[in-house]
């Protein structure tokens, strides 16, 4: 048993272990840096206060802020029914306070 857990897992320990020996970091990364800053030259982007803005999270976070605003509006006009531009602005009020509570919280939330 001791034998299998070890043909297991110090290969794989050793092949990740690019920390300790550099010399087969080339076979992950572009360049010898693998903190943010590293990642982000490797992948080419710049380093910016706005590149958070085109990331998956920001993307769920429009749509979540979409969602919430029809959402609302749907509910408004059902319920109160008020004429058009009202509901509207309710929906895009309320879309617009989810879509800054994202970005607040992704902002907080990214790396230094």
């Amino acid at each position: 048993m001791f034998y299998a857990v070890a043909l297991t897992v110090l290969p794989a320990v050793r092949f990740l272990g690019t920390e300790i020996d550099p010399s087969p970091a080339h076979y992950f990364l572009l360049s010898g840096r693998d903190d943010f800053r590293g990642a982000l030259a490797n992948m080419g982007v710049r380093d910016s206060w706005t590149q958070f803005l085109f990331t998956m999270p920001s993307a769920v976070a429009v749509i979540n802020a979409l969602l919430a605003g029809t959402t609302v509006a749907l509910a408004v006009a059902t319920t109160i029914g008020p004429p058009l531009p009202v509901t509207v602005l309710t929906g895009m009020a309320l879309g617009t306070t989810v879509r800054a509570v994202h970005l607040a919280y992704q902002v907080r939330r990214s790396p230094p």
